[in-house]
């Protein structure tokens, strides 16, 4: 059983740390180069100076903008999610990235549930988004269960979920 924690400014070190294991940022490799991320690896910068502007965007930002962890019962944290203004009214894009010693055991399911309903419970909310290759199979097979409608653009996935 998984529930969302919002991590405070001195418990970003999971976020480095995620962001930074090149077997969990696999999936991320190949975009157009931004500062702190490697095209070659996936993995992103996330060193403890880049916290203090991160944090400022991100926490405490809802409903414009939502991050947490997803942690176990046991207090692991097993990955993270998001969703953010996407320019859209009413839409978010989302996000969830799971580490990779912790895949295939359900909890992106369970993830995307939590998120779905921490979005929905903003009465401004009323689509969610998320983009990606169509190759990731797992990760457009999870989005259908929990009701997303598939669009192919090319070799990209587009999926929603309306409200």
């Amino acid at each position: 059983m998984l529930s969302l924690y919002v991590p405070s400014f001195d418990e970003l070190d999971f976020r480095q740390a995620l962001y930074a294991d090149p077997e969990t940022m696999t999936y991320n490799r190949g975009y157009d180069p931004f500062p702190g991320y490697d095209p070659v690896s996936g993995v992103i910068d996330f060193s403890r100076d880049r916290w203090e502007s991160w944090a400022e965007k991100w926490l405490d930002r809802e409903p414009e903008r939502f991050y947490a962890y997803l942690q176990r019962e046991d207090g692991v944290f097993v990955g993270d999610v998001c969703f953010y203004v996407t320019g859209r009214e009413g839409e978010r894009m989302i996000g969830i990235v799971i580490h990779s010693a912790y895949r295939g055991m359900g909890y992106s399911e369970e993830g995307l549930r939590l998120l779905i309903g921490r979005a929905f419970s903003h009465k401004e909310i009323c689509s969610l988004r998320n983009e990606f290759e169509v190759h990731r199979k797992a990760a457009l097979h999870i989005h259908e269960k929990a009701g997303f409608a598939v669009a192919m653009t090319g070799e990209d996935a587009v999926l929603t979920l309306k409200r």
